[in-house]
């Protein structure tokens, strides 16, 4: 049977942080810098990035000095401002832990939002503007159907079906935006999105698995590298394994404190 620090390791590997942090309180870790990292973890992958941040500034003075809290709060700043790269790099970062948890429902729902959020998000670039709040009015499906509607008179109430006309009809010489229309339009991602639509996190009951996905799309690492691929194209920097420098951090600082998680 693994010891308790082995056990902590490995939910730290998988992401597990309400875990780990219960884990940790158990054990009457609860004062610990790295405990209370791990507890605003355990709130950002769930994307209530206001409450980690608050979290977060539980820590020590002491702490606040080091280069992991700077990069931490600096990452909870972008995201709560809506920065892209911040929000493209969570979402990737999401779906990266929901593959390795087996967690397919919840996958495709972070597959949806995705491809949605780089549709949305191309509108607004080609429409001129050079900065984008991914929390704004502007990236809403309510402003940009109606924004398609009366500049452009499409007449449609589905925003993908409006973008991808839009996208053909005024952007189709755009080598970028072909480019990821043949990813984000193909056959096998729209086959993903019926996938989609049948489940519960759609609008039926359908059970999604792996087989389901990759029977549609292909391998499954295949479908996350197009989309990594998607955020080259709109020069978006993304850093999805953050949380895995952070964990070997958080590890190091463990392992200094004498007799931490030892069997009891």
């Amino acid at each position: 049977m693994k010891n308790y620090f082995d056990q902590f390791v490995d939910l730290l590997g998988n992401y597990s942080y309400g875990v780990a942090h219960s884990l940790l309180s158990e054990h009457g870790y609860d004062n610990l810098d790295i405990c209370k990292v791990i507890r605003a973890f355990k709130y950002s992958i769930n994307f209530d990035f206001d409450y980690a941040e608050s979290i977060l500034q539980e820590t020590s003075a002491q702490f606040k000095h080091q280069e992991m809290y700077k990069e931490i709060r600096k990452n909870f700043d972008d995201l709560i401002a809506g920065k892209p790269d911040a929000i493209f790099s969570e979402l990737l970062f999401s779906m990266y832990t929901q593959t390795s948890r087996d967690e397919y429902i919840d996958f495709m729902g972070r597959v949806y939002r995705y491809r949605e959020a780089l549709l949305k998000y191309l509108f607004l670039i080609k429409e001129g503007s050079k900065k984008v709040n991914m929390f704004s009015e502007e990236m809403s499906k309510r402003y940009q159907v109606k924004l398609i509607n009366e500049k452009y008179k499409m007449h449609t109430h589905n925003l993908g079906a409006g973008l991808t006309k839009y996208f053909k009809q005024y952007h189709g010489n755009d080598y970028s935006v072909k480019r990821l229309m043949d990813i984000l339009d193909s056959k096998k991602m729209l086959d993903l999105m019926n996938l989609r639509n049948a489940s519960i996190i759609g609008h039926g009951f359908v059970g999604i698995s792996l087989r389901d996905i990759e029977k549609a799309y292909g391998d499954i690492n295949d479908l996350l590298f197009d989309f990594k691929a998607c955020a080259g194209l709109l020069d978006l920097d993304l850093n999805y394994d953050k949380y895995d420098k952070w964990n070997n951090a958080i590890i190091i600082e463990a392992k200094k404190i004498d007799g931490f998680l030892e069997n009891k």
